[in-house]
C-alpha cells in the first residue's frame, strides 16, 4: 500500500490495488450500484482538483453523479433527462444527449476547467467555488437528486501536486457483507452515508 512520502502516481496504485486484491477482509468488485438514497463523503474539499469517474446511470431522473454545494457555489456533475449539468456559482449549463446504462468515464478538471466525457470535451475555462466536501452520488447532504445507476471507480487527483489523493473502487468487507468504497491511497473503507445499501453484482 501507498506509504507517506512517496507520490502516488498510477504506478503506486496499481501496487495497492495488487495488495487489497490478496487482503482476506475485503473483496474488490465490479461496481456498486446506487439506488437513489446512498452517497459516499469522500472528505476532500475539491479546488484544483482532478476527478475521474467510470459510470452508468439508470434513471432520467435529475441525478448527482457527485457534487458538493456551498452559498450558491456548486462543483457538480450531474447525468440529467438526457443532458449534461454542471455549475458553479449558482448557474447551470447543459450540452450532449446520454442513452441510459450506458458506461463513460468523466473527467472534472478543477485546475484548467475542462470537463470532458469520453473523448467529448464539453466544457473548457471552467471555475470552481466551493468550500463543502466533495460527495459521490449526491451533492452535499440533502436527499434531493441522489444517483442512480453504477460507479465502476471514483479517482481524485491534486493538480497543484500531481498526487492521487483518492482511488476508490467498489469493494465488499467480508467479516459483515457491507459494501462500499475502498480508497487504496490513505487505506479506509467508505461506506454509505445514505440510507439503505448498495446494490453489488453477485
Amino acid at each position: 500500500m501507498p506509504q507517506d512520502n512517496v507520490t502516488i502516481t498510477d504506478v503506486v496504485i496499481e501496487d495497492a490495488l495488487t495488495s487489497l486484491r490478496s487482503n482476506q477482509e475485503y473483496r474488490i468488485l465490479n461496481y456498486i450500484e446506487f439506488t437513489g438514497t446512498q452517497y459516499i463523503d469522500t472528505g476532500i474539499i475539491p479546488s484544483n482538483h482532478m476527478t475521474e469517474v467510470k459510470f452508468d446511470h439508470s434513471s432520467s431522473n435529475d441525478i448527482m453523479l457527485f457534487g458538493t454545494a456551498s452559498n450558491g457555489g456548486y462543483y457538480e456533475f450531474q447525468p440529467a433527462r438526457g443532458t449534461y449539468y454542471y455549475g458553479t456559482n449558482g448557474t447551470q449549463r447543459n450540452n450532449g444527449v446520454l442513452r441510459l446504462n450506458t458506461i463513460r468515464t468523466v473527467i472534472y478538471n478543477g485546475e484548467n476547467g475542462l470537463i470532458k466525457v469520453n473523448d467529448d470535451i464539453i466544457s473548457t475555462g471552467y471555475t470552481i467555488n466551493s468550500s463543502n466536501r466533495l460527495m459521490i452520488g449526491s451533492r452535499g447532504t440533502n436527499t434531493s437528486w441522489r444517483f442512480e445507476g453504477k460507479i465502476y471507480y471514483f479517482k481524485i487527483t491534486d493538480k497543484s501536486t500531481n498526487n492521487i489523493v483518492r482511488w476508490m473502487v467498489p469493494t465488499v468487507r467480508n467479516s459483515d457483507g457491507v459494501s462500499g468504497m475502498y480508497d487504496v491511497v490513505n487505506n479506509i473503507f467508505y461506506t454509505n452515508s445514505g440510507t439503505g445499501t448498495f446494490t453489488v453484482p453477485n
